[in-house]
């Protein structure tokens, strides 16, 4: 029977890669897939994300082959780096201000103590049980132990969780890159032996990603919200905003 089973995702998939679909027919299909994982996720009180990934797999280029990222003249790489910031914007518009500040202490501690306690537990792990080096295990480790917001963020969405448990985990989510990629960067240059590390150097690299990135938004919002008065944009107020984003996001990327 398995066998059977096999054959015949072999033959559709064979069939789905016979048949070329334009990038209109994927799209439609692509949005279609997520309102009805919506309505999934909804009626069985599960996380949207787990009906998208089951799809993604079965009808992407690894599953039967009806969606080719290709046909779209644009790699998934460029549909992330335009689509991801957007949603995490939009997911930042309804974190609640007072809440973060409220909670202020413990984000800190986890996008700090945290990662640094989740990358020296990957690395034991990998080292002891996976037999590799030390250091290649603790460059894994900083790899893996920044969470993702793209990915969290759905997984709360599904799930009977506390507001404040969901503003530590959207902020810790959003601001633990920082310390993630200053562990990645001393770990590769300790193992290219470029003894290029300073304390101050770990120091300046993680306060430019950290503070940086809030100093320009922080900037920008200000700015927004003063011409919009100044100039009395309340009615293109969206427009301002999306504008406000994308400038913020081009300059902080230097």
């Amino acid at each position: 029977m398995p066998t059977d089973i096999a054959s015949l995702l072999s033959s559709v998939s064979s069939s789905f890669q016979t048949v070329q679909f334009g990038a209109i027919e994927q799209v439609g299909a692509i949005v279609l897939i997520g309102v009805v994982s919506a309505r999934l996720a909804k009626t069985f009180r599960i996380p949207m994300l787990v009906p998208l990934l089951i799809t993604g797999l079965v009808l992407g280029p690894t599953g039967l082959g009806f969606i080719q990222p290709g046909n779209f003249g644009i790699s998934l790489t460029g549909v992330a780096f335009i689509i991801i910031p957007l949603y995490l914007f939009a997911q930042g518009l309804s974190m609640d201000v007072s809440e973060i500040r409220s909670v202020g202490f413990i984000v800190v501690s986890l996008i700090t103590v945290g990662v640094l306690i989740t990358a020296i537990g990957v690395a034991l792990i990998s080292h002891f049980l996976l037999g590799l080096p030390f250091v290649v295990a603790m460059l894994l480790g900083s790899i893996v132990s920044a969470t993702d917001p793209s990915a969290v963020i759905p997984l709360l969405e599904g799930g009977r969780i506390s507001r404040r448990v969901a503003s530590i985990i959207k902020a810790e989510s959003a601001l633990n890159d920082p310390t993630s990629i200053v562990l990645f960067t001393v770990t590769l240059s300790l193992i290219q032996g470029s003894g290029s590390v300073t304390p101050a150097g770990v120091v300046e690299s993680f306060g430019r990603l950290l503070l940086g990135g809030l100093v320009v938004g922080l900037l920008f919002g200000y700015t927004s919200v003063a011409l919009t008065q100044r100039f009395e944009l309340e009615d293109q107020l969206a427009y301002v905003t999306v504008i406000t984003f994308i400038a913020a996001y081009v300059v902080a990327g230097y």
